[in-house]
């Protein structure tokens, strides 16, 4: 999905979901992101609290986060979110999993939900666990742990990791603006070096990069407008532009 430099930000996607040159983002980005999650995931937060009543805010953000994860950058269909979040005690790690069969895509998706875009996307300690639950999915190991969940998710884990030629793409989702530590990076890289051959293969999205889907500047409902010019010319100073 992303370019291979985890530590790199430019929004790069074959999927066209993000758009290069994502500009850094700060706190306005992130009440506008929160603002979006609560008005296009309205109805998963209603599901979320129905299920439990007690459950924390910060987990209900998070999983918003994850609904706005797999619909707008694993393509999951709307009705399948719920589903495919596996958020909660027993998920090794993980927060949510989908198979794009038609693609032959599998995406593994961790989510962390901050308060302040200056903070650390992810302690040591989170990316051990992502990373260790990321590996038993590729043994298979996480259907003999995991949550009842993920237990529901057998068979589509199965088929993805079985299946030749399917692309495995485990994911960081986070509001933080930060790059991730140098050591967290390092966590990474040696264990999908290991499981997948690819020390790059983790993808990072950021705040930038999530607001950027929603930005009418980026994918979201923006105009669109086109012009017809006849007999044009360029010019290349102070900017390039056409004429006509």
């Amino acid at each position: 999905m992303y370019c291979g430099d985890q530590m790199c930000h430019t929004g790069c996607d074959t999927q066209g979901k993000i758009k290069v040159g994502a500009m850094p983002a700060g706190q306005i980005h992130l009440t506008r992101l929160q603002a979006h999650l609560e008005s296009e995931y309205g109805w998963l937060k209603t599901t979320i609290l129905e299920r439990d009543p007690n459950v924390s805010g910060t987990s209900v953000r998070t999983q918003l986060l994850l609904g706005f994860a797999l619909e707008r950058m694993a393509d999951c269909p709307r009705e399948l979110i719920l589903d495919h979040i596996v958020d909660g005690s027993s998920d090794r790690g993980i927060d949510a999993f989908y198979f794009d069969r038609p693609n032959l895509k599998a995406y593994i998706i961790q989510s962390k939900y901050v308060d302040k875009p200056g903070s650390r996307p992810i302690s040591e300690a989170d990316a051990k666990s992502f990373a260790a639950g990321a590996n038993e999915i590729f043994s298979l190991a996480i259907l003999d742990y995991g949550n009842s969940r993920i237990q529901n998710l057998r068979d589509e884990i199965v088929d993805a990791v079985s299946t030749p030629g399917v692309e495995l793409f485990p994911i960081l989702v986070s509001t933080s603006d930060k790059d991730i530590a140098d050591s967290v990076n390092i966590i990474f890289r040696n264990s999908f070096e290991s499981s997948m051959g690819d020390p790059d293969a983790l993808r990072y999205a950021r705040l930038s990069d999530l607001y950027q889907i929603i930005s009418p500047y980026g994918e979201g409902g923006g105009a669109s407008l086109s012009i017809t010019l006849n007999g044009y010319n360029m010019v290349s100073v102070p900017f390039s532009g056409y004429y006509g």
